[in-house]
């Protein structure tokens, strides 16, 4: 099916991390068949390549490379994102069941896109081709965040069809073998390949997997499990460089089929790949979702071990847990968990409120002005939906804000 132009669609994507990045500025490569793009904070550079599936092709720390990179024409390195369930990638995998499917859908990786920077400094956003099998279209948007010097990846995955369809979002990053990779245990059991079941250990709540470079691999090499209800996953490197990527806990019921499940990890030799996936939901007619995961890459303390031991899990909690703004004019997010939910439901906003305050709800451009206001004053408890928030083309912030100047809840909106 040939790809539809979406009119007056808004994309919705919660705001985890403060887009106040240094500039963004061409990063020089070695592969000149297409363009990248970086952005840096906390001593940590992130860097996006646009000619291949606007992938993340490098991630340095103090200089220093954590990701497995490979050629331009080796599909298998860098960050990229994909739908899942890989079986249902093309006609000939979903009626074989083949779950090893493998290429991806050119559109959709490698294929190239076009995009780069939002704005002076602050965000990046790739568009790719509609793929016609699966009537996905993908964008993606990168901002970084000083505040607590971390990257927040940002997919939208786009019906093109005039009916509905169910994917789950999946990212899926690639280390260089060796190290650590942690994240909470859930409520199932980790299943998959059954050596590297061997290299599992589930303690302080915690699902460990060291890979022993020795055992034998045989089968398909990569282990499934849930990630638990505090939403991360961890890799330390060989070089005490500790990865994080925090998301939005995603239930076992929501899984994708076909033995999906929320945390995902593969091996081989020469790369360890730490795969995310989100929920598996419909997708209305010609309209998308939006998923998110945030990244922080830290250095471990001396007094840490890398291993399984309480002071490593404490660390990264304590990581996770620091929480900054991103909006205009420096202002200040509310608490986590403060009971308010903004959402935007093809041509309304809801928003849902666990208690009567008094507030407002504004439209405001990436500079701080209010472009349309849309509600002052109390509010009861419950759901509340306001009107289309008009015909305006770009890309804006939806801000809830209590009386005071407190923000409640906000979200990041482009509108096409």
């Amino acid at each position: 099916m040939s790809a539809r132009k979406l009119n007056s669609v808004l994309f919705v994507m919660l705001a985890l991390g403060a887009p106040r990045a240094e500039k963004v500025v061409p990063a020089p490569t070695a592969l000149s068949q297409y363009q990248q793009y970086s952005l840096t904070t906390g001593g940590t550079s992130l860097v996006v390549g646009t000619g291949i599936g606007a992938r993340i092709t490098s991630l340095k720390y103090q200089g220093a490379q954590m990701l497995h990179i490979g050629s331009g024409a080796d599909m298998i390195w860098g960050s990229t994102f994909w739908p899942s369930p890989q079986t249902y990638w093309t006609a000939a995998c979903k009626s074989a069941n083949t779950a090893g499917c493998f290429p991806p859908p050119t559109a959709l990786d490698p294929g190239a896109y076009t995009g780069g920077p939002v704005d002076a400094d602050t965000t990046l956003t790739f568009t790719g081709a509609a793929d016609s099998y699966t009537h996905l279209r993908f964008r993606k948007t990168f901002s970084a965040d000083n505040g607590d010097s971390s990257f927040t990846n940002r997919y939208y995955m786009i019906n093109t069809s005039a009916s509905p369809i169910t994917w789950a979002p999946w990212e899926d990053t690639r280390f260089p073998s060796g190290g650590v990779s942690f994240f909470p245990s859930g409520a199932e059991p980790m299943a998959g390949n059954a050596p590297m079941l061997k290299q599992v250990k589930d303690t302080l709540g915690v699902t460990w997997f060291t890979w022993d470079s020795s055992a034998a691999i045989s089968g398909t090499p990569k282990i499934f499990g849930d990630g638990g209800a505090k939403g991360w996953m961890a890799h330390v490197d060989k070089s005490r460089v500790l990865f994080i990527k925090k998301f939005q806990d995603t239930p076992p019921a929501k899984k994708a089929p076909t033995g999906e499940n929320e945390c995902e990890i593969y091996i081989s030799r020469a790369y360890l790949e730490l795969e995310l996936q989100g929920p598996y939901d419909p997708i209305p007619a010609n309209d998308s979702v939006a998923w998110e995961v945030k990244w922080y890459v830290r250095k471990l303390p001396d007094n840490i071990a890398v291993g399984r031991n309480k002071p490593l899990v404490d660390f990264v909690n304590q990581v996770v847990s620091s929480a900054t703004s991103g909006l205009p004019g420096g202002a200040k997010t509310g608490e986590a968990g403060n009971g308010v939910r903004l959402e935007y439901r093809l041509h309304t906003v809801e928003l849902e409120l666990g208690r009567e305050r008094d507030l407002s709800l504004a439209l405001v451009d990436l500079r701080g002005g209010e472009v349309i206001h849309l509600h002052s004053g109390a509010l009861a408890a419950g759901r509340h939906v306001f009107s289309e928030v008009g015909l305006l083309h770009g890309t804006f912030w939806l801000i809830a804000r209590e009386r005071g100047g407190r923000v409640l809840q906000k979200r990041l909106l482009t509108k096409l």
